[in-house]
């Protein structure tokens, strides 16, 4: 199926929630595939009923060559059709074949199910035909002579009643081989696969156009370990101003000027382009597959509520350390001010762009030893303002086979860092080395804290590669009106 149309069927069905889109397809393969591993099984089948005091088995041969499939909706249930399909029953009475009879089937209905967190396939109904029974001992006399003779001693009246039992036997066998066709389909544990999303237990199907369609109540899965964690700290550099103009140190004139004017000093700082955080760490794929068999989508609104729930707790961090003759230290907290936006910023590569702004504020002091003597001044409070973004792209890792939400950080500014209250000596002498370092400590950890939210396993496709081979590449559509996504895989069928 196109992934533009996949997108638009899971799009109307599943609104705001996440879902799960199979093409029909793969089912068609799983049933050629089970039925066909599965024909021993249907060899030497015994049935409750004896004849004359000896066992009676069944094999069972299925014949798939011009079998169709379907997806439908019955009494408001999505439904799987299998139609045009043969089995042909021979019928054994104490191992020896003793009829053939062919059973053609113009209709198979299977029920879409959610149970024990699986989709499955539950038998309806069937509506079949019988063709006449094939009486082989009427046809080979050695075998009629066998059954005549001891210990079985077949009297004329015996075959009569044979034939009787014949027909009522397949008459009750043809529904039942029926269920075990459709209970042959044993689907992957799609929910398995898509590990990145928690799908709740509210679940409803849909089928339209050869696709079947899953959704649930759904969230990130923020517990699930990042594929890629992400780098260490290091990368940001601070900048400081006085009155406006860049400075390296305070002059002593101006750490004088802080014991009364401490807004005259401020900081701002940045992650450089060189930061390992800025790149993605697995390439993002080409141009996207023209089909695809097996697609989730994501509304922008689940990624939205999910990381602005994921990012709220507070980030609180402290440092100490010595600065030429001087002691200094620091403590300050982290919290998110204003909304989070998430806006689609590229059709394909898929990439969303995550906004937030934080506020912070802390407390820093110092102190030198001079003689005997110990300075230190404390209590000193400081705040200060960072704007972070991180873009993150559905990307497709096939050594793994994952496809995976990788992340780089797009911005991490700091801006107006500057101390609230008047600051005594020796602080004011130190005041902006204090704030550089806070700077270049708290940007970091945001960006690392952000990404690794932001780097989740979507889909471990294993299970998959047991139906068929999955082919290269990815198979997406997204679109920025509504910047909802849809994404999936082709299987080599």
């Amino acid at each position: 199926m196109r992934p533009q149309d996949a997108h638009i069927f899971l799009e109307n069905f599943c609104k705001d929630d996440a879902g799960i889109g199979i093409s029909i397809d793969i089912i068609e393969r799983i049933l050629r595939e089970q039925v066909s591993s599965s024909s021993t099984a249907f060899q030497n089948m015994p049935s409750n009923e004896t004849f004359k005091g000896y066992d009676v088995a069944f094999d069972a041969n299925v014949d798939l060559a011009s079998v169709k499939l379907k997806f439908d909706q019955v009494n408001g249930r999505a439904a799987l059709k299998i139609s045009n399909f043969q089995i042909a029953f021979t019928m054994k009475v104490d191992k020896h074949a003793v009829a053939n009879v062919q059973i053609s089937y113009s209709e198979v209905l299977g029920l879409f199910d959610f149970l024990d967190r699986r989709i499955t396939i539950t038998p309806l109904s069937d509506k079949h035909t019988s063709g006449a029974p094939d009486y082989i001992w009427e046809a080979d006399s050695n075998l009629k002579d066998m059954l005549e003779a001891p210990p079985y001693s077949f009297e004329e009246s015996d075959w009569d009643d044979l034939k009787l039992f014949i027909r009522a036997a397949i008459l009750n066998a043809a529904s039942p081989m029926a269920r075990s066709v459709v209970e042959a389909l044993e689907l992957p544990d799609f929910l398995e696969i898509f590990v990145g999303i928690i799908f709740g237990n509210d679940s409803r199907f849909e089928v339209e156009s050869g696709l079947l369609m899953f959704s649930a109540s759904s969230t990130l899965n923020f517990d699930n370990c990042p594929s890629y964690k992400p780098s260490g700290g290091g990368g940001a550099r601070a900048r400081s101003a006085f009155d406006g103009n860049e400075i390296t140190s305070l002059s002593t004139d101006q750490a004088e000027r802080l014991g009364e004017d401490p807004g005259a000093l401020r900081v701002d700082g940045s992650i450089g382009d060189e930061h390992p955080d800025y790149n993605w760490p697995v390439p993002l794929p080409d141009a996207p597959m023209e089909l695809g068999h097996v697609f989730l989508f994501t509304p922008v609104n689940l990624l939205r509520v999910n990381f602005d729930g994921a990012l709220k707790p507070a980030v609180n961090t402290n440092d100490r350390r010595r600065h030429g003759p001087f002691f200094t230290h620091y403590s300050l907290t982290a919290a998110l001010d204003g909304p989070l936006t998430l806006d689609l910023v590229r059709l394909w590569p898929i990439v969303f762009q995550l906004r937030t702004s934080l506020f912070t504020a802390g407390q820093a002091g110092a102190g030198i030893k001079i003689g005997s003597i110990w300075y230190e001044a404390i209590g000193a409070r400081f705040t200060g303002r960072v704007n972070l973004g991180v873009e993150f792209s559905i990307s497709y890792d096939p050594r793994r086979k994952d496809i995976v939400f990788v992340s780089r950080v797009n911005e991490a500014n700091a801006y107006d860092f500057f101390f609230a209250n008047s600051l005594p000596w020796p602080l004011s002498s130190v005041a902006n080395w204090i704030l550089e370092r806070v700077v270049e400590k708290l940007l970091p950890t945001l960006a690392r804290r952000a990404v690794s939210v932001s780097r989740i396993p979507i889909a471990e496709l294993g299970l998959l590669a047991e139906v068929a081979d999955l082919l290269p590449g990815l198979a997406g559509h997204s679109d920025t009106s509504t910047g909802n996504a849809t994404f999936g895989v082709a299987l080599d069928l």
